[in-house]
């Protein structure tokens, strides 16, 4: 059986490109196909536990997407979460997180924000794996990262 099959092929288009090795064993990619299309050079490890196709660009959605993947507990949030929002003038070389654990999440590219509140309302989830703050949550965060002007 192929490694490479339609309903893998329509995962990774849903999700920016990005799978997590419990995703790729729930649509039938075995260990061993696994690893074949890692040497292969078809999937790539972005964190422990994260691959992304080569084939699709790595750009903010797919970045996003694989940081959500990686910690259940981050939330895009700040600059990242304006840009997916639409916002001007969020662009920014780092994916900005939030998360509500003092444990140390992924860090790599990543600025981490702690919080003491995120509540479930503050959090929206989209159906390709992103998780962000709301529009609401998001402007409150981007007022501690910004000048009155």
């Amino acid at each position: 059986m192929p490694a490479f099959t339609s309903h893998l092929a329509h995962w990774f288009h849903d999700h920016h490109g990005i799978a997590t090795g419990a995703d790729l064993l729930a649509l039938g990619v075995t260990e061993d196909q696994r690893r074949g299309l890692l040497e292969a050079g078809v999937i790539a490890v972005v964190f422990e536990g994260v691959y992304r196709l080569v084939a699709m660009p790595l750009n903010l959605e797919s970045r996003c997407a694989a940081v959500c993947a990686a910690d259940q507990s981050l939330v895009i949030s700040c600059f990242s979460a304006g840009s997916l929002d639409g916002l001007r003038r969020c662009g920014h070389r780092f994916i900005h997180a939030t998360t509500d654990r003092f444990t140390k999440p992924i860090s790599r590219g990543v600025r981490i924000h702690r919080s003491l509140l995120l509540p479930e309302e503050d959090i929206v989830r989209r159906a390709d794996g992103i998780r962000l703050t709301s529009p609401a949550r998001t402007w409150f965060d981007l007022a501690k990262h910004v000048g009155e002007l």
